[in-house]
């Protein structure tokens, strides 16, 4: 059975960032067959995750399928309603949000 590509969101806080960064870096196998779509600071930081373990995977005879990431504006700068329009029209199939409680965001 062929598992077919979601599109998947992820979005973390300036204080949840490290975490995500080693939750993308546990499940990079996994995550590197779907199409990800991050906000700003957080996409960067998955999108240079991924490529390292995309390069370590690679070989002359088994090339890695190519990443497919979106990058958007930062949250507070667009990227939040970026994401909000992708998800009500449909095209994200899941958000992984990790998300701070404890701090303040003034445009959430």
């Amino acid at each position: 059975m062929e598992k077919h590509p979601k599109v998947l969101a992820l979005v973390a806080h300036d204080n949840m960032k490290r975490d995500l960064a080693e939750w993308v870096d546990w499940n990079s196998e996994k995550l590197s067959r779907h199409h990800l779509v991050c906000t700003g600071t957080t996409g960067k930081m998955v999108e240079r995750t991924l490529r390292a373990h995309h390069a370590e995977r690679e070989t002359s005879e088994s090339p890695a399928p190519e990443l497919e990431i979106t990058l958007l504006k930062s949250g507070p700068l667009g990227g939040d309603q970026q994401l909000g329009s992708l998800i009500a029209d449909g095209k994200i199939h899941a958000l992984i949000f990790f998300w701070d409680p404890m701090s303040a965001q003034p445009h959430d």
